[in-house]
């Protein structure tokens, strides 16, 4: 089975719920966990869909998750219920094994219940999870096809498609249509945008506003030292372009810190 989304992304299932044909959809555009859950709640099949975000619960088992957010779930039989855990890659890199181990504990000890996670394929291949994961299916995700793209931009835009898309093309920047994460990017920068003068013209332009924006929407983000994101925006900044300066030079597509 192949899945739509980022392509740097891979989706790993245990033991699948009957009825789950429809479980996982032809494409996804949004919030990975979020849509697997709706998914599931939402197609007349009595299943119970439980995402934890595990960037927000990386130290503790899923169990003590369950116990402590979710009491609920012991009263449904195991087979009802189906764990989404939402972004393996976000645990610390010196706790990514013992999380791993915690996955299988579960799984082990719930053989019934089904767990659905993601992670990027750089730590998929880096970690060799296809070792520590054998009893679970994986599925790859590939590139949006036109259709999708197309479904997309009109629901998003609406009388707008006609313009945004007359946009993407006079700067060439169809390429970027086919990623989930540039494409809705695009979307919404054109959709919030009261002058066409001010959008990004060319891949730099694009990536300075990505950025931006990611450092915009969390500014207010305590780091681990206690101090705050944006007093570390600039040196941040920085570290970005010595980066991309270095990938350029040694003509890579990435660099391997993990």
């Amino acid at each position: 089975m192949t899945l739509s989304l980022d392509k740097g992304i891979t989706i790993f299932c245990s033991t699948r719920p009957s009825g789950s044909n429809w479980l996982l959809p032809s494409y996804i555009l949004y919030p990975l966990g979020e849509q697997l859950c709706f998914n599931l709640s939402s197609n007349g099949i009595r299943l119970i869909p439980i995402l934890i975000k595990v960037k927000s619960h990386s130290i503790d088992s899923i169990e003590d998750i369950l116990d402590t957010s979710y009491s609920y779930w012991k009263i449904y039989a195991c087979k009802e219920i189906v764990i989404v855990l939402d972004g393996l890659d976000e645990v610390p890199k010196n706790a990514f094994l013992d999380y791993v181990t915690r996955i299988n504990e579960f799984s082990n000890k719930f053989p019934s219940i089904s767990i659905f996670f993601s992670c990027r394929k750089l730590f998929y291949s880096h970690f060799k999870l296809n070792e520590n994961f054998r009893n679970f299916d994986v599925y790859d995700l590939v590139p949006l096809q036109n259709d999708q793209i197309e479904n997309h931009i009109e629901a998003i835009l609406k009388n707008k498609k006609t313009n945004f898309k007359n946009y993407i093309q006079q700067h060439n920047l169809q390429h970027f249509l086919y990623d989930p994460f540039y494409l809705t990017q695009l979307i919404e920068l054109y959709r919030d945008s009261a002058n066409d003068k001010k959008l990004p013209k060319n891949k730099p332009d694009i990536f300075d506003y990505i950025i931006e924006r990611s450092f915009y929407s969390a500014t207010k983000r305590k780091l681990s030292d206690g101090s705050i994101l944006n007093q570390k925006k600039a040196r941040y900044n920085l570290s970005i372009k010595k980066m991309a300066l270095a990938l350029q030079i040694l003509g890579l597509n990435l660099l391997l810190f993990i």
